[in-house]
């Protein structure tokens, strides 16, 4: 049954321990939103993802690898695709409080290298993760990268919208 059956393990979320002096999962670090995941298909062999990838991916990636049909209009995609592994990519995250009370309000977007931070009552931030993995120096304010920075916020204003998210990107 080995060869039959498909694997799937990720995560939800990471967990701070102490990095950017945290110890929780509700913000953008990648301590917190860059988990694992690994998938075995059936009558695949193994292939190493280099681009980026979310969540969003994983259903209909088990559909198409499964060969099974939907009318479902899904976000993601299929990972195992060629086109798609060709295509620049982004993978988007929120945090939008907890259910007692409106808390800190988080959207992210992250490319193969670089990630932007918005929130509404906050600093944004936008970090070289090819340069700076640990997220140590916020490059918001460097004029080298405005238009990186115009171009992500842009990306992650048209996601939100598409996806009715009632935060509007400044």
């Amino acid at each position: 049954e080995y060869e039959n059956t498909m694997f799937v393990f990720t995560a939800d979320h990471g967990d701070h321990l102490g990095q950017h002096k945290m110890f929780q999962k509700m913000e953008m670090y990648e301590q917190s939103i860059n988990v694992p995941l690994i998938m075995k298909v059936p009558e695949k062999s193994g292939v190493k993802v280099e681009t980026v990838v979310s969540h969003l991916d994983v259903l209909p990636t088990i559909l198409e690898s499964l060969n099974i049909e939907s009318d479902e209009v899904f976000v993601g995609e299929n990972i195992l695709n060629n086109e798609t592994l060709k295509k620049y990519r982004y993978a988007y995250s929120q945090y939008s409080g907890n259910q007692v009370a409106i808390g800190d309000i988080r959207r992210s977007i992250v490319s193969k290298e670089f990630k932007c931070i918005y929130d509404p009552r906050d600093l944004e931030e936008l970090f070289n993760l090819k340069k700076d993995p640990l997220e140590m120096k916020n490059e918001a304010g460097n004029i080298e990268y405005k238009e990186v920075k115009k171009n992500l916020k842009n990306q992650l204003s048209l996601f939100l919208k598409e996806q009715n998210d009632w935060i509007n990107i400044i």
